[in-house]
C-alpha cells in the first residue's frame, strides 16, 4: 500500500520525504517493572519538497511560506486514502537550501519547567473566612479527599496541557474536581467552602466522590462551593457559567452562580441529560427557563451560560439560545451537586466582559490520566513549594509505579502501571511476515532481592479557628538590638492556613485569652523581686512574605525585653509565660516516614529496590500491596527486547501492547523460541526504508518451545514412560511428522 506525507502551515500543504519520527521513555525505574517514570520528548526530521513552480524563488526563512523554529506544523501519514496519524509538532530546527528545507521537529517539553505552587489538603478541612453556615452538613467541615492525581492534574495544567478549560480572563471561581475537592488558592481561583457527600450509601460526613472516565476525573454524590476570588472587586449584574457534564452522567446534578442577595441561575442536569436553565433564590424554588434536550448535545461535555443585563445566552456545541433572566447582584460563590452517577468536572465563574463570549467551549482535553491503585486517596497531599512541573510528574510517577509522556498529538498521559501493562494487544508480529531483527537482552542487574517502599504515617490537626500553634520565638533582647530572622517549616511538616496578621498583647491583652490568631509582645521585669513586670513600649515588630510559606520577621528593641507573656490579670494563669511572638494557624500536618519490606526471591547478587513514596503514599496497605506487585516483576524479570526492527506500521505509538510471535505454537516459523506481549517503550518510524524499529519491555512471555531433551526430562518428572506418552499421542491423533516439528505438542503443551 503507498504511504504518503504532508505537511501543513500556514494554509499551505508541502508534500515531504525523508520523514522519520520516534519517541523513547525515560525512565527512572528499573527496566524490569516494565514502566517509566520519564518522559523522552518526541522528535522527527523531515525535508520539505518545495513546489516545482514558485515565484518565491527557492526556499527561504525570508519568504514567510516555510517553517521557522518555534512554529507549529502539522504532518499528516497516509496509506493509500486511508488516514494513520496526524502530529501537531514544534520546529526546533530549520535549514533551507536551494532547493528543499530541512526540519528537525519536537512536541516541546519546555513548559515542564514552569514552577507548580500547591497548598497542603488534609482529608477534613478546617473552615475557612469566607464559611457559610450550611445547615445540612454533618459537621460543617470540608471533606476534600486528596489524592496525588490532584497534583499531576495540576502539573500538567502548569505546562499548558488541560484536562478541564484552562482558567479564562476573568475568573471568578472555578472547581476543576481532578484529584481533589479543592481550589488552587495560589492561582486565585476561588476558595473552598464546601465539600461534603450527598446520599453517600456509606452516610456520614465523607467527602464527594471522584469517578474516572473519558481519560479524567468526575464528580457525583457530593455537594460543593467555592467562594469568589476576593483579590479584586466583583462587579454586579452579570456571570458566566461554564461546567463539564460526562457522556455517561446518569444522575441529577445541579450547577449554579449564587449571588450576595442568595439570586441564583444556574443548570439542572437530569438523569436522563436533559438540560434545563434554572433560576430562583437559595433555599426556595427555582424556575426553569429553558430547556435541552439530550439528543441535542449528546456527544458535547461543555454547556456554558453567559448572562449580562437582563439577557442570557446558552450555548453547548453549536447550539445557541437567549432569553430573558438576569443576575443583579455581584456573583459571591459556586455551588455543585450532584447524585451519585452524576458526571460533573471543570465548573467555572468568570466575567463574560473579558475574551470570548464562551471560551470553555473550545476547550479540547489535552491531558489524559489513567489511574491505579496506587495513586489513591492519601491522609493529606504535600505542600508543592516552587517545583518544576516535570519534576512534579517525575516524583509521582515512580512514588506511584506510573508512567507520564506526552505523545505526537500533544496529549498529555499519565497512567499507571495496572492500566499500561493491562492494555488489550494492539499489534500482533510475526517472525515470517514482520520481524526482520532484533536483540534480546538479558540482564543481572535488572533483578532485585527485596522491594522496599518508604511511605508516611501522618498526624493531622485542625480546628475551627486560628487556634493550633505554629511557631514560637522566645528569648530576650537587648536595648538598641535589630533583629531578623526567617519562619519557616521543613518538607516534612505542612501548616494550613497560617495567621500572619500578628496582633499586639498590648493593646489587648484579654484578647490573647481566645488562643486565636497570632500575637506579639515583650515583657520587662521590675529591677526587684517585687517590681511588676510591664510590656515593653519600645518594640516594634513586622512580618513580610517573602514567598508562600516562608517570612521573614524583623524586630526593633529601645529597651530589654523578655519575649514571653508575663502575669498580666488579665490573661488567663495557663496562658503565663507562653513565648512570643506566637504565630498560629488552622491545621497542621506532621509526617514520619516508615518503610514496608518485601522479599524478591531472586540471585542472592541482586540488590534491594528502593522506592520513595513518602509524599505519595500514606497508607500501609498501600505501601505493602505496590510492594508485593513489583516484587512479582523484579524476581526473574524476562529479556526484553531491543531494536526490533518490522515492517513499517505508523499506528503503532508509545506505550502500546504488542504481541511478538518469535514462533507459532504449532512450532513453525521459531525465530526466538517464544511468544511474547511487551509494551513499547521506543519507537522510530521511517516510511523511506519501510521499517518500524522499536524497543518493548516484556510483560509476560506466553508460549515457549521446546527440545526433545527438555520434554523427556518432563515425561520423567511426571513419572510416565514412552508407553504412556505414546499412548497420550494416540489418543490425540497426533502424527509422528507434527510432534517431531513441535515437541511441544507431543508432551500435551
Amino acid at each position: 500500500m503507498s504511504i504518503r506525507e504532508t505537511l501543513e502551515y500556514k494554509g499551505t500543504v508541502y508534500r515531504i520525504k525523508n520523514l522519520t519520527w520516534g519517541q523513547a521513555a525515560s525512565s527512572s525505574l528499573p527496566e524490569s517493572i516494565g514502566i517509566t517514570a520519564g518522559n523522552g520528548a518526541w522528535h522527527a526530521k523531515c525535508d520539505i519538497v518545495p513546489p516545482k513552480e514558485t515565484v518565491e524563488g527557492g526556499p527561504s526563512p525570508f519568504t514567510q511560506t516555510y517553517p521557522l523554529a518555534g512554529d507549529t506544523v502539522v504532518i499528516k501519514v497516509w496509506q493509500g486514502q486511508k488516514l494513520v496519524a496526524t502530529f501537531r509538532p514544534t520546529v526546533s530546527t530549520a535549514r533551507h537550501s536551494i532547493d528543499s528545507a530541512s526540519l528537525e521537529m519536537t512536541i516541546p517539553l519546555d513548559s515542564f519547567s514552569r514552577k507548580v505552587r500547591l497548598p497542603p489538603v488534609m482529608r477534613v478541612m478546617p473552615k475557612n473566612t469566607f464559611d457559610i453556615a450550611w445547615s445540612s452538613d454533618a459537621d460543617g467541615y470540608r471533606h476534600c479527599y486528596p489524592t496525588p492525581l490532584w497534583a499531576v492534574a495540576e502539573a500538567f495544567r502548569a505546562a499548558g496541557y488541560h484536562l478541564t478549560p484552562p482558567p479564562p480572563a476573568g475568573l471568578w471561581a472555578e472547581a476543576t474536581m481532578q484529584g481533589a475537592f479543592f481550589s488552587n488558592e495560589w492561582k486565585k481561583n476561588g476558595y473552598l467552602i464546601r465539600s461534603q457527600a450527598h446520599k453517600n450509601p456509606a452516610g456520614g460526613a465523607f467527602s464527594p466522590r471522584l469517578r474516572h472516565e473519558e481519560g479524567m476525573l468526575w464528580m457525583d454524590a457530593g455537594k460543593v462551593a467555592v467562594h469568589n476570588n476576593t483579590g479584586r472587586p466583583i462587579p454586579a449584574g452579570r456571570i458566566r457559567l461554564s461546567a463539564m457534564i460526562g457522556l455517561s452522567h446518569a444522575g441529577e446534578a445541579q450547577v449554579y452562580a449564587v449571588a450576595s442577595d442568595n439570586w441564583l441561575v444556574g443548570f439542572h442536569i437530569t438523569a436522563a441529560r436533559q438540560l434545563q436553565v434554572v433560576r430562583g433564590y437559595v433555599g426556595g424554588t427555582t424556575e426553569v427557563v429553558h430547556t435541552i434536550d439530550a439528543s441535542t448535545w449528546a456527544s458535547e461535555r461543555v454547556i456554558s451560560l453567559r448572562t449580562v443585563g437582563e439577557m442570557t445566552e446558552v450555548a453547548v456545541g453549536d447550539y445557541r439560545a437567549s432569553f430573558a433572566t438576569s443576575f443583579k447582584a455581584p456573583f459571591q460563590y459556586l455551588s455543585v451537586t450532584a447524585d451519585p452517577l452524576a458526571r460533573v468536572a471543570g465548573v467555572q465563574v468568570s466575567d463574560p466582559n473579558t475574551g470570548v463570549a464562551h471560551p470553555a467551549l473550545a476547550h479540547r482535553q489535552t491531558a489524559q490520566i489513567q489511574p491505579g491503585r496506587w495513586a489513591t486517596g492519601l491522609a493529606a497531599s504535600p505542600s508543592i513549594r516552587d517545583q518544576s512541573a516535570g519534576s512534579v510528574l517525575d516524583e509521582i510517577a515512580a512514588a506511584t509505579c506510573a508512567a507520564w509522556w506526552v505523545d505526537g498529538e500533544g496529549i498529555a498521559h499519565f497512567e499507571s502501571a495496572e492500566y499500561l501493562l493491562g492494555k488489550p494487544v494492539a499489534h500482533e508480529l510475526t517472525a515470517a511476515e514482520h520481524i526482520a531483527d532484533y536483540q534480546i537482552v538479558s540482564e543481572l542487574a535488572l533483578r532485585r532481592s527485596a522491594v522496599e517502599v518508604t511511605y508516611s504515617e501522618v498526624a493531622s490537626t485542625y480546628t475551627t479557628g486560628y487556634n493550633v500553634e505554629l511557631w514560637s520565638k522566645g528569648g530576650t533582647a537587648k536595648a538598641g538590638d535589630n533583629t531578623e530572622g526567617f519562619i519557616e517549616y521543613d518538607e516534612a511538616t505542612d501548616w494550613v492556613d497560617p495567621d500572619a496578621t500578628f496582633s499586639n498583647l498590648n493593646a489587648n491583652p484579654s484578647g490573647f485569652n481566645s488562643m486565636n490568631g497570632s500575637w506579639f509582645g515583650c515583657a520587662k521585669p521590675g529591677p526587684t523581686q517585687d517590681s511588676p513586670t510591664r510590656w515593653v513600649g519600645g518594640y516594634a515588630m513586622t512580618v513580610r512574605e517573602v514567598v508562600p510559606w516562608k517570612w521573614v520577621i524583623t524586630e526593633k528593641f529601645s529597651e530589654d525585653a523578655n519575649r514571653e507573656v508575663f502575669e498580666h490579670p488579665q490573661i488567663s494563669r495557663m496562658l503565663h509565660g507562653a513565648q512570643t511572638p506566637i504565630m498560629r494557624g488552622r491545621g497542621k500536618v506532621e509526617r514520619t516516614e516508615a518503610t514496608v519490606a518485601v522479599a524478591a526471591d531472586s540471585s542472592p547478587f541482586a540488590g534491594v529496590l528502593a522506592i520513595d513514596a513518602t509524599r505519595w503514599v500514606t497508607d500501609a496497605k498501600v505501601a505493602t500491596e505496590m510492594a508485593q506487585y513489583l516484587a512479582g516483576k523484579v524476581t526473574a524479570p524476562p529479556p526484553c527486547m531491543r531494536q526490533v526492527t518490522v515492517r513499517y506500521d505508523p499506528t503503532i505509538t508509545m506505550h502500546a501492547m504488542i504481541r511478538l510471535f518469535g514462533v507459532q505454537r504449532d512450532g513453525s516459523g521459531n525465530l526466538f523460541g517464544a511468544i511474547i506481549r511487551g509494551s513499547v517503550e521506543g519507537v522510530t518510524h521511517d516510511p523511506d526504508s519501510g521499517t518500524t524499529t522499536l524497543d518493548i519491555r516484556t510483560v509476560a512471555e506466553e508460549f515457549r518451545s521446546r527440545n526433545w531433551a527438555q520434554v523427556e526430562a518432563a515425561v520423567r518428572a511426571q513419572g510416565m514412560t514412552w508407553a504412556q506418552l505414546e499412548a497420550t499421542r494416540t489418543a490425540d491423533k497426533t502424527t509422528w511428522a507434527t510432534a517431531e516439528a513441535a515437541p511441544d505438542i507431543y508432551h500435551g503443551g
